[in-house]
């Protein structure tokens, strides 16, 4: 016979700590989603890639490291994966809220890439 409380058997397995975990990433990827999708439409509206290619190509650019000159060549590029990760982060962090699996996966993914990039810069 029960005791009286009327908790489901998936109430009573959820973790406070995953909860937690999912509400922070889901406020943190919302601000940083947010910001993505303003610095992508800012980019857009005011930055001319032409313009940006035909100084790469002059004579004084060559001397530029070859980092910087791969990053000035590819400039939209950054701004845009930067935007889908965090458009994947948004969207896995609710996933963990809800509890699905692929979310924990993709989660998982995410925080092994970001340490593999701390470690690798």
């Amino acid at each position: 016979m029960e005791t009286g409380t009327n908790l489901s058997q998936e109430q009573v397995q959820r973790s406070t700590f995953v909860s937690v975990l999912a509400w922070i990433f889901i406020v943190i990827a919302g601000f940083a989603l947010l910001i993505s999708i303003l610095q992508n439409i800012m980019i857009t509206a005011m930055f001319p890639m032409e313009e940006m290619q035909k100084s790469l190509n002059a004579p004084e650019a060559q001397e530029m490291p070859a980092v910087a000159r791969f990053m000035f060549s590819h400039f939209t590029l950054f701004f845009r994966a930067f935007l889908v990760v965090t458009l994947v982060t948004f969207i896995s962090a609710i996933g963990l809220l809800k509890r699905k699996n692929w979310a924990r996966i993709i989660f998982i993914a995410l925080m092994a890439l970001g340490i593999a990039w701390n470690i690798g810069a």
